[in-house]
């Protein structure tokens, strides 16, 4: 592709009337405007764009790279977009981290980044994190490795995962947001719904738009919809914590064992039914003395 000086201008705000208005007569210019405007959200660090844009657009007469950089736009034809295609290559020389492998995103503090994925869905990660896929195979096997918070919205298509060191989340299209570390996993789905498993797979639920998972530990589960939240393998204790928040009330839990392990669902507007699905199980008796305190004993 050879430099395109009117394109150039176009992009650097430099194009004068005369040059626009001939600008405005090619066949690609509607699409290059749609493209030019899903890049308005990228804020890279100032540089000399001009360098870089000249290297790009002159790209074709260097050895092309096996691995190129998810897209922030939609798909569209390489040789037609290349304005959009630069502003994309110039976030990503910032975004990628040098001598990693292609498809490992990192953030530090203080950044963020959206792009698109090369099936056309689409991910924005928060600072502190790390984000890996393989390019190569991602449109048949997609699979990405999450290390911290990012939202993903899914494209239509075959079994997209996203994996955690807590766990995992199966999408069926769907927007939805992951936040993980050494001891949680965190996710809440915003349209569509979510699987999200345990890394040994014996814990698993699904849930859909504004309700949220979370794992601990890699041993219990929590998942609140609506006015009921479910807990499963969880330690009585937290049951009960979760129970001493929702309607304000002191447990009092002398000699009861706070970590045995339960599996239940606790109502948000009925006390003594959330209390029975917790105790129930485990042989343990409550009295609701006022509004205020709770009794427990075997």
């Amino acid at each position: 592709m050879k430099n395109d000086e009117i394109l150039h201008k176009w992009v650097n705000g430099t194009i004068s009337e005369e040059e626009l208005a001939q600008f405005k007569l090619r066949p690609e210019y509607d699409s290059l405007v749609e493209l030019y405007d899903h890049t308005t959200a990228l804020r890279p660090p100032k540089i000399n764009q001009e360098a870089i844009l000249t290297t790009i657009l002159s790209a074709e007469k260097q050895e092309s790279s096996p691995f190129k950089a998810p897209s922030m736009t939609r798909p569209l034809a390489w040789v037609k977009y290349a304005a959009a295609a630069c502003v994309i290559a110039i976030a990503g020389v910032f975004f990628m981290t040098r001598d990693e492998a292609p498809g490992t995103f990192i953030t530090k503090a203080d950044e963020s980044i959206e792009m698109q994925l090369p099936d056309g869905s689409y991910f924005a990660m928060e600072e502190n994190t790390r984000l890996q896929f393989d390019p190569e195979t991602f449109t048949t096997n997609r699979s990405i490795i999450v290390d911290g918070e990012a939202t993903f919205e899914v494209a239509k298509g075959g079994q997209f995962i996203v994996e955690t060191s807590q766990g995992k989340v199966e999408v069926l299209g769907t927007t939805f947001k992951v936040s993980s570390d050494d001891d949680n996993l965190l996710v809440s789905c915003q349209e569509g719904k979510v699987r999200v498993s345990s890394l040994n797979g014996e814990l698993s639920d699904v849930i859909t738009a504004d309700q949220t998972i979370r794992i601990e530990d890699n041993t219990a589960l929590v998942a609140s919809r609506d006015n009921i939240t479910t807990l499963k393998n969880v330690p009585l204790g937290s049951a009960l914590e979760l129970i001493d928040e929702t309607y304000d009330v002191l447990i009092s839990t002398v000699d009861i064992d706070l970590e045995q392990r339960i599996t239940c669902s606790v109502q948000h507007d009925d006390l003594a039914k959330a209390l029975m699905s917790a105790l129930q199980p485990v042989g343990v008796n409550f009295n609701i003395v006022d509004e205020n305190t709770v009794v427990l004993s075997k």
